[in-house]
């Protein structure tokens, strides 16, 4: 659901249509199906989602732009880890050019590490095949 003044609707709008149009990513029109438009004065998660993106939106000019953010404490409080049994967890991060290269490298470390530990999974697979013994009667150890 989307805040519907008219800036935001039309921009989310776009993003919507180049998003299911985007040939690269067939499967997104099977799962982005449709966009809601509400007044967020009807809405009260509409003004938190308001909120959130607006305490997110200041630390980020704080953490690109070094512009003060008088608000860093009550986002601060926003993503503490939540009480036991609550619903909501937020997650967050703030990356330019320098983190998402090294988001990169640590992405590629741990492919490397996947493609080692099914390496090492397939040869013991194809050492345990090649130890039992021969019941085809062919004289060989391959089934």
């Amino acid at each position: 659901m989307i805040d519907q003044d008219l800036v935001t609707a039309w921009d989310c709008f776009l993003n919507y249509r180049a998003l299911i149009a985007d040939h690269a990513y067939p499967e997104m029109k099977k799962v982005v199906v449709a966009l809601s438009f509400a007044d967020d004065e009807h809405f009260p998660a509409l003004q938190a989602s308001d909120m959130a993106a607006f305490l997110a939106r200041r630390v980020g000019e704080e953490h690109f732009y070094n512009k003060q953010n008088e608000f860093q404490r009550l986002y601060g409080h926003l993503m503490e880890a939540s009480p036991s049994g609550s619903t909501i967890n937020w997650y967050s991060t703030f990356a330019g050019a320098k983190e998402f290269e090294q988001m990169d490298k640590d992405l590629e470390e741990i492919r490397e590490q996947q493609r080692v530990r099914l390496f090492r999974q397939n040869d013991e697979a194809i050492g345990r095949r090649s130890s039992q013994p021969d019941s085809s009667g062919t004289g060989s150890n391959n089934s």
